[in-house]
């Protein structure tokens, strides 16, 4: 590789060489058969290769050559397909670590709100706590000062007595005796301060264990953490004309409801929630509630003029979209009503609900043994079939279908 690299030889130019089975002769041929392909001279092409198709060097070398550069160029073209996997990777590792960053970040979000909720009752409780502990203290404080004014009364009068006995005159002690002895006696039987309070202890107990049972419990499985499988548009499936939709008041008319179930791309019906489905009628978005189960749910009107419903998920328009919310005729449904002549009938094409349909365009039918009876569509729902009387019996078909009755 160097030499060829440094030009210093040149398959084309290269000095023949001698044959290995007869080193006195040089190689003149290429025998070209599957078998071979080898060199040979001019012996073994008689010998060993009689029969073989023989090409001179040259041209195997041209042919050669030519193989090389077309294996070369398909090489080359394998190279850039698997460089673009390679910045395809590149780019699903940077989406990957973005998602990564993302969820970490919501996870770190999820347990500092558990943390804050924690913390807030934490401080609930002690803040009842400390109320607690500042009435009995002041309870406790009230009953010490009630103690030692009652105390200080019973030591003023009883040294205000014994001073009186002791230092008095006679006369004096006389004349003041009847009321030291009436403040001692009501000081006797008066009533002493109530005792202390018997609250000592808090009584601290996790309230309700059966719930702080179930906090810890559930604390195990806080977080569900697992790869989310790819919805695939294609796969997805929408249930149109379902009851419990919404009431249109600009056109005062009861809208319908349509759910979007969600299917990965192994077909498997998805359980959680998080893919963005779109859906617009008339130009509009409607709102898609997520049904964090796999399910989406949507409020659609099925009234003319708004037919055409468009659903995207993913940014990609899903399997059947747009698809016509419109009423579909049933013709087991409709009914046909003759006038008094039998010479025209009305035919009333009904929904699959049961409901008059008030809109043309349906495919209506009418054939006769011996007679075309003409159809007019009424564009209400209704189409009227004149016919002859004496023309055979009256088939009629609508979308393709017999009609229920026919043929009459």
């Amino acid at each position: 590789m160097a030499e060829l690299q440094e030009k210093k030889c040149n398959p084309m130019t290269q000095r023949q060489q001698h044959c290995t089975k007869h080193p006195k002769q040089d190689v003149t041929m290429y025998c070209i058969e599957a078998n071979c392909k080898v060199p040979v001279c001019a012996t073994c092409g008689l010998l060993d290769h009689q029969g073989h198709k023989l090409i001179e060097l040259s041209a195997a070398i041209a042919t050669i050559i030519d193989d090389m550069h077309k294996a070369t160029t398909k090489l080359d073209e394998t190279k850039k397909e698997l460089q673009h996997k390679r910045l395809t990777v590149i780019d699903l590792q940077a989406i990957v670590t973005t998602n990564f960053k993302k969820k970490e970040k919501e996870m770190k979000e999820s347990v500092q709100k558990l943390h804050q909720q924690i913390d807030t009752t934490h401080n609930k409780a002690l803040t009842h706590l400390k109320n607690l502990y500042e009435i009995e203290m002041n309870n406790l404080t009230a009953i010490n000062e009630s103690i030692d004014s009652f105390s200080a009364q019973m030591t003023s009068a009883c040294e205000f007595a014994n001073q009186s006995c002791d230092t008095s005159h006679p006369t004096q002690l006389l004349t003041t005796q009847k009321q030291i002895m009436d403040r001692l006696n009501e000081l006797v039987i008066a009533e002493l301060p109530k005792t202390a309070s018997d609250k000592t202890d808090f009584d601290f107990t996790e309230k309700y264990y059966s719930a702080m049972a179930q906090i810890q419990e559930s604390l195990q499985d806080l977080c569900d953490i697992r790869w989310k499988p790819l919805v695939d548009p294609q796969r997805c499936t929408i249930q149109l004309g379902l009851a419990g939709g919404s009431k249109n008041k600009r056109r005062a008319k009861q809208k319908q409801r349509a759910i979007v179930e969600s299917v990965d791309s192994n077909g498997q019906r998805m359980t959680i929630g998080g893919t963005k489905v779109e859906a617009t009628q008339g130009g509009d978005s409607l709102h898609v509630q997520d049904n964090n189960d796999g399910t989406y749910t949507f409020d659609y009107g099925s009234y003319e003029g708004s037919s055409s419903l468009y659903v995207k998920i993913n940014g990609t328009e899903m399997k059947g979209s747009p698809f016509n919310t419109l009423p579909q005729v049933d013709p087991l449904q409709c009914i046909i009503i003759f006038d008094a002549e039998y010479s025209s009938a009305i035919v009333q094409t009904v929904d699959a609900n049961g409901h008059d349909m008030t809109t043309g365009n349906a495919k209506v039918e009418a054939t006769q043994d011996r007679y075309s009876p003409n159809i007019q569509d009424n564009n209400n729902g209704t189409y009227t079939i004149i016919y002859d009387p004496y023309g055979g019996s009256l088939h009629v078909k609508i979308n393709g279908t017999e009609m229920i009755g026919s043929p009459f």
